[in-house]
């Protein structure tokens, strides 16, 4: 029986990640890690939140979801810390006011 594979999930909220998930098997004999990205990554969310006038609603929690699983060869450990390394090469800053344009056009 082949050993099961590590699925990665990426939390976002309204297209900002947050925070990378790695999970291989399930139950007790599953591993698990997660990795909160680097304070930028929150700080660009509580600002837009705030200039939604989100902060404290449902609609700030509403905002959150995992991305899908996207399957990866390393251990969980690893594959949460290879992820964000890549989200973090891939926003090296985080346009908070574009992300709140968006929010409120809609």
């Amino acid at each position: 029986m082949s050993e099961p594979q590590t699925m990665v999930q990426v939390l976002y909220w309204h297209g900002i990640p947050v925070q990378v998930k790695a999970q291989r098997g399930r139950g007790r004999r599953g591993e698990q890690a997660r990795m909160e990205l680097p304070p930028r990554f929150m700080q660009a969310v509580d600002a837009v939140a705030m200039s939604a006038g989100l902060t404290g609603t449902d609609a700030y929690l509403d905002g959150f979801i995992w991305g899908d699983p996207q399957p990866h060869d390393a251990s969980p450990q690893d594959a949460a810390t290879a992820t964000a390394a890549q989200i973090e090469a891939h926003y090296p800053a985080v346009d908070w006011r574009k992300i709140a344009e968006r929010l409120f056009a809609k």
